[in-house]
């Protein structure tokens, strides 16, 4: 008969010896789906920032508005000027009252005139403000690289990055392509650096995503230490002692949502928001995998390269 000691001590054993592999078998993705990287604000899971929520009134009032000036801005000539008149005659019978009193017919024309005036005004700032093509960063067509100037351009660093193929050719062995997986964010809403491309950045983005967990797969040192900053290389350098020998990451598909991009003076750190489909083990399933990583590139940098600084996982 077993004495009750020895069993308890076997029971111990067996279950240290459980928790000594289960790192193993479910850290296989690169960084091992843990939170780390170059901050120690990268420890910890990543909170997203609530967005306000407009009331169903307040929806209602904001498409309205939308809709009502879309119709004056399209509309040209006499019909336009007096829709710019009713629009004053609203405003002045806000804070002054009576706007529309003991008009006459010359009042009518001079008001029709300022408000004509204004919309070519506005319409020759806004065909001011439209921004050239920037044949910086990562090109979308042709050979990689668009020739980016010192200091210039968003987009990740062709000869380092991008040196196995073009802005199309995304895919890795045993992978699927990306043409329903877009970019996501929405860059308008973002504060951006001037002459920041969104598109081309995540563009690039998503093509390091594959670059690096092919890089983890293959224990490529020499890649890792490339693409990432010396302190998330050091990390990323300790938990490959933990890899196993055929470990493979399926990257099946792959979307990017920019989250933001904050100049820090010396450098700009951009935000990424990874929501991918892999395949850690062979014969499984795949599964839904969405991590935030974190980027920086130094200001004075003579080409657009971005290296890879933090890994944090989103906090549910």
């Amino acid at each position: 008969m077993v004495r009750l000691p020895a069993l308890f001590a076997l029971l111990v054993m067996t279950l240290f010896g459980l928790v000594a592999v289960s790192p193993e078998a479910e850290a296989r993705r690169l960084g091992g789906g843990g939170s780390f990287g170059g901050k120690s604000a990268f420890s910890t899971p990543y909170k997203r920032a609530a967005k306000p929520v407009r009331t169903p009134r307040q929806q209602q009032a904001a498409q309205q508005n939308q809709t009502v000036r879309q119709g004056y801005a399209q509309r040209g000539g006499l019909m336009g000027m007096l829709g710019g008149l009713a629009i004053g005659g609203l405003l002045g019978a806000l804070f002054f009252g009576g706007a529309f009193e003991n008009l006459n017919l010359l009042d009518i024309l001079v008001f029709g005139g300022i408000a004509f005036m204004l919309f070519k005004l506005l319409g020759a700032r806004a065909a001011r403000s439209v921004p050239a093509a920037d044949g910086g960063g990562y090109a979308t067509s042709g050979a990689p690289g668009g020739g980016a100037a010192a200091g210039g351009g968003s987009g990740f660093d062709s000869s380092d990055w991008f040196r196995r193929g073009t802005a199309g050719d995304v895919t890795s062995p045993g992978s699927a392509p990306d043409a329903e997986f877009d970019a996501r964010s929405d860059a308008s809403a973002l504060e951006l650096p001037p002459d920041f491309d969104a598109e081309a950045f995540l563009a690039g983005a998503r093509h390091a995503y594959r670059d690096l967990q092919r890089a983890w797969d293959q224990r490529d040192r020499d890649t890792l230490r490339a693409l990432a900053t010396p302190s998330m290389y050091r990390e990323l350098d300790e938990r490959l002692a933990d890899l196993p020998d055929d470990n493979r990451t399926d990257v099946l598909k792959v979307e990017a949502e920019l989250l933001e991009v904050i100049d820090l003076d010396d450098l700009f750190e951009a935000t990424v928001l990874f929501d991918a489909l892999l395949r850690e083990e062979r014969g499984e399933r795949p599964q839904q995998v969405r991590e935030v990583w974190h980027f920086t590139r130094p200001r004075e940098a003579a080409r657009p390269t971005w290296f890879l600084d933090g890994i944090q996982q989103l906090e549910d």
